[in-house]
């Protein structure tokens, strides 16, 4: 919410405290939280027990920045399928409607900042959790 604008927190279901939004979103947040490991592995990386994220784990969360955020964007659009949402050119929450469950290369670039910004904030998330992100190589073990 620290990074959410005064606008977002009034007009977006997702920007606000964790008891607050409805199940849906709650249950939409949760699924992104386990998603984060099979992500991560796309570059090689993992979830670790700790915390303070290498520099050197962020540059490659960074190099590959674009490949995590259209597995992200991939995961996200899956969860809300299985929700019984559906694409249309018009979003309508009520009728669980989203013009953005396309393909990520058919998204806007503005859009697909959304999905940058969750993965450039893996290591923020993982460390609210007690973990860090370190390299799955090497025999790293895993969370």
């Amino acid at each position: 919410l620290r990074d959410q604008s005064p606008e977002d927190r009034k007009t977006k279901p997702n920007a606000k405290p964790w008891d607050e939004p409805a199940p849906d979103i709650r249950d939409s947040n949760f699924a992104a939280a386990l998603r984060m490991p099979e992500i991560l592995e796309l570059a090689s990386l993992a979830l670790e027990q700790g915390t303070g994220t290498p520099p050197e784990t962020t540059r490659i969360l960074h190099d590959n920045l674009e490949l995590l955020a259209e597995a992200e964007h991939g995961g996200w659009e899956e969860q809300k399928r299985i929700d019984g949402w559906i694409w249309s050119p018009n979003r309508n929450d009520v009728a669980r409607r989203h013009d953005l469950l396309i393909p990520y290369d058919r998204l806007e670039d503005k859009i697909k900042d959304y999905d940058r910004g969750t993965v450039s904030h893996y290591p923020d998330y993982a460390r609210a959790a007690g973990f860090k992100i370190a390299s799955a190589r090497a025999g790293n073990s895993r969370a």
